[in-house]
């Protein structure tokens, strides 16, 4: 989750405020008069990695988020090593990185 502070844009931990969390992150917008400007869930760095197969031959089919196409597509991990960009399912790697609107996965930016 990103957030945009007059002092520039800033990581934040969690995907919610005031301890109510979001089904959809894509869809959290506010503003507020905190001084935060803009707050925002993105994809996490999991989600922006390169499709990685791993190591090791005890394959099986996964599937990753490409970015650039922000769509996911399946592939052989070989079951060792790799990164976190795997996903057991389709669904699952949709729900965690895809944008409902096919946005890219970046931070926004704000006008003050």
């Amino acid at each position: 989750m990103w957030g945009v502070f007059p002092s520039g844009i800033q990581p934040l931990d969690g995907c919610g405020v005031f301890s109510h969390p979001v089904s959809n992150p894509w869809r959290m917008w506010g503003v507020f008069p905190s001084g935060i400007q803009s707050l925002g869930c993105f994809p996490t760095a999991q989600c922006l990695q390169p499709m990685d197969e791993g190591s090791c031959q005890h394959h099986s089919l996964l599937w990753y988020f490409h970015s650039p196409t922000n769509s996911c597509r399946p592939f052989l991990f070989g079951g060792c090593r790799g990164n976190g960009n795997r996903f057991p399912s389709r669904r699952e790697c949709q729900r965690r990185c895809q944008s409902p609107t096919g946005e890219t996965p970046n931070p926004p930016f704000v006008q003050p």
